[in-house]
């Protein structure tokens, strides 16, 4: 079976019709050409345990681990993307661990811990005057 028979591009979606589709879905592809930094289709679809197939460009590559919570493959590089969404589509026990890893690598990132680490941030460059660094 060609590729262009298990992938469809639906367009924007949005609600209840997007998180049927996401939950349907043997992987979700974000294949940004700018940089992204963590872009809610991402995190929606981790969420729900989908395999993440994104280029590599800005934050995504931070979050996704190729081959182990999702995959990545270079912007533009259709035959890179091919390949990936290809070992997603086939069910066996490797894809089914990147999926359960997909879902807990989102495990400390909530609200919470993002404003803890903003505020934290914040104190370190207000200390900049002593002339510390970041670290």
């Amino acid at each position: 079976m060609s590729l262009s028979n298990r992938a469809r591009l639906l367009g924007a979606k949005y609600g209840d019709e997007l998180s049927a589709l996401i939950k349907g879905a043997l992987a979700i592809v974000i294949p940004s050409v700018w940089q992204e930094n963590m872009p809610l289709a991402m995190l929606e679809s981790l969420a729900l345990g989908k395999i993440v197939i994104a280029s590599r460009m800005g934050g995504l590559g931070e979050m996704i681990k190729d081959g182990d919570n999702g995959f990545l493959f270079k912007s533009g590089d259709s035959d890179e993307l091919a390949q990936k969404i290809n070992s997603a589509t086939f069910r066996n026990e490797f894809i089914k661990n990147v999926e359960k890893r997909a879902k807990e690598s989102l495990g400390g990132l909530n609200f919470k811990n993002h404003q803890e680490k903003i505020i934290e941030l914040y104190k370190k460059i207000l200390d900049l005057e002593n002339f510390g660094t970041l670290t």
